[in-house]
């Protein structure tokens, strides 16, 4: 079953004419949430930075009560514990757009993360900097990349070379006490994982620096992890061919796991 514009469809076919722009010019945004024993963790937060998307690409900002109801009852009919819901916004004319959400199986990872570099950049200064955009193409390539070479995960330098994102995660990692991420600045995007994580770290007393620098960072940590919505956080066990196993920064990594999990359990 998929939701389209306030009808609901049990076939789970969406029809849309190939003249439509969200078809033809990759004009759509689109947020993914994880759904556990039938409730949406961070539903708000997904649904504010889709709505920002949204303006940004120039289409209507989509209802909340609508929406959030919608997600519900597909997420209630679902039969298994955890679901993969994504909620697109497609562009049919410049005026016009299609909301769509669908439910689906989350895929099955491992325990653990192989990171390997992209040869494909980030342009920090692009218009579509911030925006989760079905113009995916750059990031599916960067994957398929990254697996070709033995790799779970892709990571992206931006333009200027600095750590940027992966290409599907928010990339933090761990040098002496200090834990780092990207700062925004340089286009990576604005996770809600990320943030959620952040503000994990802050009550645990764990200090999140948001930084602009080269991979020679990641040469130096100690450790390594990834995050996102469906993978929440995820442990990298190798980057660049560099195992990465400390006893002592797996144990805080663990640490921000279970906060994070609880976090995400005790939050709409």
């Amino acid at each position: 079953m998929i939701w389209v514009d306030g009808e609901f469809k049990k076939d789970g076919k969406l029809e849309i004419s190939t003249t439509a722009q969200g078809l033809s010019l990759g004009m759509g945004v689109f947020e993914t949430l994880l759904a556990r024993k039938g409730r949406v963790q961070f539903f708000n937060e997904h649904l504010r930075r889709l709505s920002e998307a949204a303006i940004k690409m120039g289409f209507a900002e989509p209802d909340r009560v609508l929406l959030k109801a919608a997600v519900e009852e597909i997420v209630s009919g679902w039969g298994e514990e955890l679901a993969r819901v994504r909620i697109s916004i497609y562009g049919l004319t410049e005026e016009d757009s299609s909301t769509v959400v669908e439910v689906s199986a989350v895929p099955a990872r491992g325990s653990e993360v192989v990171l390997v570099e992209s040869s494909f950049r980030v342009n920090e200064w692009g218009a579509l900097v911030g925006v989760k955009s079905t113009s995916y193409g750059m990031n599916v390539l960067a994957l398929r990349e990254a697996r070709a070479m033995g790799g779970d995960e892709a990571l992206m330098l931006n333009s200027a070379g600095c750590v940027c994102e992966g290409a599907t995660s928010n990339i933090f990692w761990m040098i002496g006490d200090r834990l780092h991420t990207p700062a925004l600045e340089t286009g990576c995007l604005p996770g809600v994982t990320r943030r959620k994580v952040i503000e994990a770290c802050g009550v645990m007393g764990i200090e999140v620096q948001e930084v602009s620098v080269g991979k020679e960072a990641l040469e130096e940590a100690e450790g390594i992890f990834i995050t996102n919505a469906l993978r929440g956080v995820h442990r990298v066990s190798c980057y660049a061919g560099r195992t990465l196993q400390d006893p002592k920064v797996d144990s805080v990594i663990a640490r921000i796991q279970n906060a994070y999990q609880e976090l995400a359990q005790n939050h709409e």
